[in-house]
């Protein structure tokens, strides 16, 4: 038996994958091509009703397939423009302070520039590190002026604040004039540092140069005084060249200090130096171990006392010369020293400092 209209309806299918859905055609009007929106039954046989007829809109056709709804792009705001600003320090992105920014601005300066007088001084101290004191000096009082001059606004010689075009507020104006001039500090101690070892060096050299004409004066007087004489019969004239090089040496002197000398057996004594043999046996020049003794009483060693190093001075088989030069850099009173002098010359009984006979 061939199927009735009845039998035909619209039916729905799920296509696998997530291709959708599919509807089986609507029943079609013998001789149209256009389906049929809608079908009533009456009486066992089903009537159409013809939109057209009844004024009704023909409703659009469904989709055969449908598909999920595409997304819909959401728009997206335009990131924000970060804040520049010549106050905002570069490295953490925070403003700065009043000072920090004035110091940004000043040390900036002087790395910028191919010349003046921080890179000035900087060069010279590497090219000239033994720079006289009389040189440091001059160096330092036009660092100094130059330092105070731009502090104070009187002169701004690299443009960094009032001559920079850039409006500061007076403020800003007067901490950076006090921040570049603060750039001149480290080369300015640089300099005192360096004058203050210079004088040091200075007065440690006429010192150890007056120490040797007393010496000489010394000499002169108690030999005359006891009318003694060298006792190894030696002239300053013999020592060659090798002699004087290795006197300097195991002196400690310069050439020039060792050459003020004028006693020959103090020469010979730096020149050849006898040996000492400390008490464990073992051999050492006497130079260095009179010079280690004078070091550490001047140094205070607590085990070290003027009394033990002047006994062991005026002990030692050496000539009276030679134990005068010692006893003449004790750190002692003058009359002290004249004590020890006597004794060293035979001028009075074994008995300084209360010790011996």
């Amino acid at each position: 038996m061939a199927p009735s209209l009845k039998d035909f309806y619209l039916k729905k299918f799920q296509l696998p994958n997530g291709g959708g859905t599919f509807e089986s055609p609507a029943p079609i009007v013998q001789g149209t091509e256009n389906p049929m929106p809608q079908a009533t039954w009456g009486n066992g046989a089903p009537v159409y009703q013809n939109p057209l007829q009844t004024g009704g809109a023909v409703a659009p056709a469904k989709p055969i397939f449908s598909a999920p709804p595409a997304a819909v792009p959401v728009a997206t705001a335009p990131a924000a423009t970060p804040t520049r600003s010549k106050y905002i320090n570069p490295e953490t992105g925070k403003y700065f302070t009043p000072q920090e920014y004035a110091n940004y601005v000043a040390l900036k300066i002087p790395a910028s520039k191919a010349k003046g007088d921080i890179p000035q001084y900087a060069g010279d101290a590497m090219t000239n590190p033994d720079e006289s004191a009389a040189g440091l000096t001059a160096r330092a009082t036009n660092l100094n002026n130059t330092r105070n001059d731009i502090a104070t606004g009187t002169t701004d010689p690299y443009k960094a604040g009032a001559k920079s075009g850039i409006a500061y507020s007076p403020q800003e104006l007067a901490a950076i004039e006090k921040a570049y001039a603060g750039v001149y500090d480290p080369a300015l101690n640089d300099v005192f540092a360096r004058l203050k070892t210079r004088e040091e060096e200075a007065k440690k050299k006429a010192d150890r140069e007056e120490q040797i004409f007393q010496t000489n004066e010394n000499i002169r007087q108690w030999k005359a005084t006891t009318g003694s004489k060298s006792s190894t019969g030696l002239d300053k004239s013999i020592f060659t060249a090798t002699d004087i090089k290795n006197g300097v040496k195991n002196s400690g002197l310069t050439f020039e200090q060792f050459d003020l000398i004028e006693e020959p057996e103090i020469i010979n004594f730096f020149s050849r130096p006898p040996v000492y043999k400390d008490e464990f046996g073992k051999s050492v020049s006497y130079p260095a171990v009179l010079r280690n003794l004078v070091r550490l009483l001047k140094e205070g060693d607590p085990d070290t006392t003027v009394e033990d190093v002047t006994t062991f001075i005026l002990d030692q088989d050496l000539p009276e010369s030679v134990k005068q030069y010692y006893i003449d850099q004790l750190p002692i009173s003058t009359e002290e020293k004249e004590t020890a002098s006597k004794s060293n010359w035979g001028l009075m009984g074994y008995n300084i400092f209360g010790i011996g006979n």
